[in-house]
């Protein structure tokens, strides 16, 4: 859960947004781009994405 998240997924920029979209939809949230300025791992993407569920983002 701590592996850092494009370094380790290889991911560009597109799929990025691509992988934020599909988050979106799976689990009901809106992602602010300003709520991932400090998210580097897994973990801290988990702890986004449940912070938004329990304020009903």
């Amino acid at each position: 859960m701590d592996s850092t998240i494009l370094a380790d997924a290889a991911l560009d920029s597109v799929s990025v947004m691509d992988f934020l979209l599909e988050v979106e939809d799976a689990f009901d949230v809106t992602v602010p781009l300003e709520r991932l300025a400090g998210v580097k791992t897994v973990r801290d993407f988990t702890a986004v994405v449940r912070a938004l569920q329990e304020d009903g983002a």
